[in-house]
């Protein structure tokens, strides 16, 4: 139901990596244990980005143990390649159907998904946390985003204004720590 694999991490260490089979997967879904709109995958897809989707997963578990923490409880997962899939086939459909100016439908679009358009492009985040808190049952949500030393200072300004969580990973932090954009915006580097 589960299969383990080594594929080669940061600094080409070897990590052990656990990836559900394709009728393990069937098993999780048909289990009713997830929310129904919970996507689920299996088998290594994408290998060379292995090590940085382990890293995201560490990262869900740190930002789950928060919110669980502070009284939430965590009720879906959204990957940004589940995000920009919705998000621009609607922004395609509405261009399509609708004679209003892109800059608007992308507006439009960026809020519906509770995103900001920055510098004429609607930033995703590495991972999207939708949460309830048990107070108030509303669904509430975290982005954040995995920076890494291949990261560009630009790109990683947008994300924070984007209002995204930047983490990295330990030995990461230092070099990212603080990153200008053109208006002097300064991004906080959390430690995964």
């Amino acid at each position: 139901m589960a299969e383990v694999k080594t594929i080669l991490g940061a600094e080409h260490n070897p990590i052990r990596v656990v990836t559900l089979t394709k009728e393990g997967n069937q098993l999780l879904r048909q289990g009713g244990i997830l929310e129904s709109r919970q996507r689920t995958y299996h088998e290594l897809k994408k290998p060379k980005e292995a090590a940085h989707d382990a890293d995201l997963c560490r990262l869900y578990q740190k930002v789950t143990d928060e919110i669980e923490s502070q009284g939430g409880r965590v009720v879906a997962v959204r990957l940004d390649y589940e995000l920009k899939d919705e998000l621009y086939s609607r922004i395609a459909r509405a261009s399509k159907s609708r004679q209003e100016s892109p800059q608007s439908i992308r507006e439009e679009m960026a809020q519906r998904y509770h995103l900001k358009v920055v510098d004429g492009k609607i930033p995703i985040p590495d991972l999207r946390v939708e949460y309830v808190n048990e107070s108030d049952m509303q669904i509430q949500h975290r982005d954040l985003e995995l920076a890494t030393a291949h990261c560009r200072p630009r790109g990683l300004s947008e994300k924070a204004r984007a209002g995204f969580q930047v983490y990295a990973r330990p030995e990461d932090t230092s070099r990212l720590r603080r990153v200008p954009d053109h208006e002097e915006l300064m991004t906080t580097i959390f430690r995964m």
